[in-house]
């Protein structure tokens, strides 16, 4: 039930139009819902789906490696070490993509705090978690780039293994492809913290300016 103020705000104080008003509302607010939903549930399976494929990856090369290593070390060949790398080409597009899910969460969540919950026609679930998330660290909590820069650490760890056995020459260039990755992960992580506070704040400002467009 819409309070009187709410009704005011968005044009559902006539008795006339005021049901088919709220009818659209409460449908529009249910699709918001339901697309959160589908985004956090295909971010829980990106997630799962990257962890998964870099702890095969790294366990069938290290496999196949350490196979050889303790067969005849010196033949292994320097160029077999840059297979370690392969998890870190998966770590970084899943990221990347995680991002783009969670900033699209955090856009139809503005949009629902600033069009439903300011104006007092809701449940104010978005404002409540963003102040929770600011008192109660646990809340703030993230665990996905801690797991994968945990698999990136691994991966950059058995490679610099793998250079430093095969006894490669020019060592500074095989410094390179690990030096490259990190900032590449580096950037990734920065984008995807940077997708929860700031770019949400961001989002906020933008639509409570539309608002004020559209109801002075």
């Amino acid at each position: 039930m819409t309070s009187e103020r709410g009704s005011e705000t968005l044009g559902l104080s006539s008795a006339r139009d005021g049901k088919p008003r709220l009818e659209f509302l409460t449908a529009e607010y249910k699709e918001l819902r339901a697309e959160i939903r589908q985004r956090d549930t295909s971010m829980t399976q990106l997630f799962l789906t990257g962890v998964i494929a870099a702890v095969a990856l790294t366990s069938g090369i290290s496999g196949f490696y350490f196979n050889l290593y303790t067969k005849a070390p010196e033949e292994i060949p320097w160029q077999l070490s840059y297979f370690f790398l392969a998890p870190v080409a998966v770590i970084i597009p899943i990221l990347s993509m995680l991002t783009g899910h969670r900033r699209e969460i955090r856009r139809i969540a503005s949009y629902i705090q600033v069009f439903y919950e300011e104006p007092g026609l809701g449940p104010t679930w978005e404002s409540s978690h963003q102040r929770m998330a600011l008192i109660a660290i646990e809340e703030a909590h993230d665990f996905v780039p801690v797991a994968f820069w945990c698999l990136f650490a691994v991966s950059i760890g058995l490679y610099c293994y793998g250079i430093a056995v095969a006894e490669a020459g020019c060592l500074w260039v095989h410094l390179f492809a690990p030096m490259l990755l990190s900032v590449l992960m580096t950037v990734a992580h920065v984008r995807y913290r940077g997708s929860k506070h700031h770019y949400y704040a961001k989002r906020l400002s933008e639509w409570r300016d539309i608002y004020r467009q559209l109801h002075g």
